[in-house]
């Protein structure tokens, strides 16, 4: 809940500044970089053996 906060507070802050020193298109692999992430912990947690 804390890393949505906080993503949501600098994320559209970095996409600007990207954008405006490179192009929007570089911009938007900011969140795809963080979906990857994302991705990967799911990926990761599934993997894991359940218990009970």
């Amino acid at each position: 809940m804390i890393m949505a906060i906080v993503g949501g507070a600098l994320l559209p802050y970095l996409m600007g500044l990207v954008a405006d020193h490179t192009s929007t298109a570089m911009a938007y692999l900011l969140p795809m970089g963080c979906f990857l992430v994302v991705a990967a912990y799911a990926r990761g947690a599934l993997k894991k053996p359940q218990r009970g």
